[in-house]
């Protein structure tokens, strides 16, 4: 009993420890027993040992199959982080059990799930001994993830096991992008600068955030002057590498980076074309899911300065828009009514507007519409007269009309004997005499008593005004005026706790407290020749973003060879080199890409002589390829006997190219014969032949050389041939 007591406190043991270990506990079969009492719930004691009961179908004497756990859940994963479980296999059975095929099948078509080993296997697993199978999750997209792990053997009444396999989303993802602007500041005019808009995921769990779109708007039709590339960047190494959309990103993992360049060289001078960059998520906040980062900065400078036009832009690049007032001076109608709509053109905000041209003055009864406000003859009023006294009479549409004169009546305060009484005081019909009054001061405290005194209803009040100081109090009784309203320093400039020294701000009054309303910020101080900081100790331009920016100067090259500096109040180029001239070098050497390579070379053009055999200077001086060279593609002139240099060779003779020079020829004798040799002699092909004709005889040869033989040559020869030989003795 002792043996058996030990062997089920391991029993107990063994399932203790599984299940604080998480999940649920394998069953600790093999464990010693006597009786089914000995073994755990669901055992029972087979041959002195805890065992799992036999399958229904199973012999003796056969293998049979349990794994531990059936379901493999591996929680929230993040992406593309490899996770892994394990799986216990054991055999039950009498007999040896052999694995035969290990297999994953997942309910996508991505291939997520994996095991080791797996494939068809032959693993034997002896009588109570197990394996120990692990598998892995690495998860690549934004969708809940099954599968099954198949295990065959040959355990005759179950051959396949399954083993679910899961995995689940959990959070929401959430879009930051930082920074919240594409700022590109001052560009100058060609310059190709770029920014970065960093887009992570800020939410949750392991729920991916999917970026589609990442690009840069066309709204004002200037879009293609910004291009975008997605970067995603290693949180670890910073290391960037270019990616295509879509994109899925984990919580705390990479970041996709979308790097903005624009090419300033096809826009104008001025502000840069209102666009923004568009970053299309799935952020379950429909607010988020597009996200619109909007690109500020301005270019300063331009390809070709034009005359400057009213547009807002700066046309003649002198780095102000619409300087000089241009188009300004034509007469028009303004927006105002009365007198005032007669006005004059004035470019204001890069568009032509009408400025009025009248001043408005007090308005007069002449129903004109005097003082510009809309209304015709407004509040006007004077003095008429009856019998019983004055009154009041009002201008309507250039006429006066409705006289108030008294006519008899009610006794008012006036000085006017309203009800031609003389016995009865001045305003003694005022039924609010003597009430309760604030006088003439300053405040609206009643501190008096209404009374008629020289015909007007005033209030006894004489106490001083008192005024309304910074304490929390209604001190002038006047809920209307702020608290402190009287205060002498209220509204005094003042300067707030900036760098600068400009008193920027004024005083103010909150809650019972002065204080100085200068908002944050330093003012810079700009190349103007204005003090702009206040502060007399900076030097003019001290703050100017341009100061010490490179420039080129007015030279005739486009190199930037120089800083801008500050003097007298205009930022000036320190470029005080000469020009650089394009030479014939390969380089761009004036740095213009419109100008050819050699275009400042002085001989560009000049007549040359080209490799041919002549002198003759009938070609263009060009530059190829970084070397001078000669586009002389005429053949070589020959020099003929003309009395001309041909071939610009003073030291040729006139003729001496001439394929009749040297030849033979016959002279004016009477023959044909080729007895001399032509030469060129003061420009005319002469011939050398200075022989006598040369007189055919009867020898049978052609002397004469005119291809007659023996013509002319006396009269035998006139015979026949065969007489002739005879007569003249055989001659040959």
């Amino acid at each position: 009993m002792k043996r058996s007591l030990t062997r089920s406190s391991l029993v107990a043991a063994f399932v203790a420890l599984a299940t604080a270990c998480g999940g649920e506990a394998p069953p600790p079969i093999g464990n010693a027993c006597d009786t089914d009492d000995e073994c755990p719930a669901g055992l029972v004691c087979s041959g002195g040992s805890c065992a799992a009961p036999r399958d229904a179908g199973a012999p003796l004497g056969a293998p049979e199959i349990e794994i531990f756990p059936t379901t493999l859940d591996f929680g929230s994963p993040q992406l593309g982080v490899a996770a892994v479980q394990q799986l216990t296999v054991r055999n039950l059975g009498d007999a040896t059990l052999t694995l035969t095929r290990i297999e994953v099948v997942e309910a996508d078509s991505l291939d997520e799930f994996s095991a080791a080993p797996t494939g068809l296997v032959s693993i034997a697993i002896a009588p109570g001994e197990s394996l120990v199978i692990s598998a892995t999750l690495v998860q690549q997209d934004a969708e809940l993830d099954r599968g099954e792990l198949r295990l065959s053997s040959d355990d005759a009444d179950e051959p396949i096991l399954p083993v679910t396999l899961l995995a689940e989303l959990k959070g929401t993802p959430v879009v930051v992008a930082e920074p919240d602007v594409v700022a590109f500041g001052v560009v100058t005019w060609g310059e190709l600068p770029s920014r970065d808009v960093d887009v992570r995921n800020a939410g949750t769990g392991n729920a991916p955030l999917v970026v589609s779109t990442v690009e840069v708007t066309d709204e004002t039709g200037a879009g293609g002057a910004y291009s975008v590339e997605p970067l995603l960047v290693d949180p670890a190494t910073g290391a960037e590498t270019p990616t295509s959309l879509p994109v899925l990103l984990s919580p705390g993992q990479s970041t996709l980076r979308a790097r903005v360049t624009l090419a300033s060289g096809g826009l104008p001078a001025g502000p840069l074309p209102a666009e923004s960059l568009r970053i299309i998520s799935d952020d379950a906040d429909p607010r988020d899911a597009e996200l619109l980062l909007p690109i500020v900065g301005s270019i300063i400078g331009c390809a070709a300065p034009a005359t400057e036009t009213c547009n807002g832009l700066d046309d003649d690049c002198d780095g102000t828009p619409d300087d000089g007032d241009p188009g300004a001076g034509a007469p028009c109608t303004a927006a105002l009514p009365g007198v005032c709509a007669s006005g004059t053109l004035h470019c204001e905000a890069g568009a032509l507007a009408c400025s009025s041209a009248v001043t408005p003055s007090p308005e007069t009864c002449d129903n004109e519409d005097d003082d510009c406000d809309g209304v015709i003859d407004e509040d006007l009023l004077r003095v008429c007269t009856t019998a019983c006294g004055s009154g009041i009479e009002v201008c309507v549409t250039g006429g006066w009309y409705g006289c108030n004169a008294p006519t008899g009546g009610p006794e008012r305060c006036d000085g006017v004997d309203n009800d031609c009484n003389p016995a009865t005081a001045d305003g003694a019909d005022e039924f609010f005499l003597g009430a309760p009054c604030d006088g003439a001061d300053g405040d609206l405290c009643v501190e008096g008593v209404t009374a008629c005194g020289a015909g007007f209803l005033g209030c006894s009040d004489s106490t001083a005004t008192t005024t309304d100081l910074c304490n929390g109090l209604d001190d002038d009784c006047n809920p209307s005026t702020t608290d402190g309203s009287a205060e002498p320093v209220l509204g005094a400039s003042c300067d707030g706790a900036d760098t600068d020294l400009c008193a920027e701000g004024t005083r103010a009054c909150t809650a019972g407290v002065l204080a100085c309303n200068d908002a944050p910020g330093p003012a810079l101080d700009l190349c103007n020749g204005d003090d702009d900081d206040c502060n007399a100790v900076t030097p003019d331009g001290s703050g100017d973003p341009l100061v010490g920016a490179p420039c080129d100067g007015a030279d005739g090259d486009l190199c930037i060879e120089g800083v801008f500096a500050c003097a007298g109040g205009t930022l000036a180029c320190t470029d005080a080199s000469a020009t650089t001239t394009d030479l014939c070098n390969g380089d761009d050497d004036d740095c213009n890409s419109g100008t050819s390579d050699g275009s400042g070379e002085s001989v560009l053009g000049a007549p040359c002589d080209g490799a041919d055999a002549d002198l003759c200077a009938d070609g263009a001086t060009i530059c190829v390829a970084g070397t001078l060279g000669c586009a002389d593609s005429l053949a070589s002139a020959l020099d003929l006997c003309n009395g001309v240099d041909d071939d610009c060779d003073p030291a040729t003779l006139d003729g001496s190219a001439d394929p009749r020079t040297g030849g033979p020829c016959d002279g004016v004798d009477g023959d044909v014969c080729a007895e001399g040799l032509y030469d060129c002699t003061a420009g005319v092909m002469t011939c050398s032949d200075a022989t006598a004709t040369t007189a055919e005889t009867c020898d049978g040869r052609d002397e004469d050389c005119d291809s007659v033989i023996d013509d002319g040559g006396g009269a035998l020869c006139a015979l026949p041939p065969d007489v002739a030989a005879t007569a003249c003795g055989g001659l040959a």
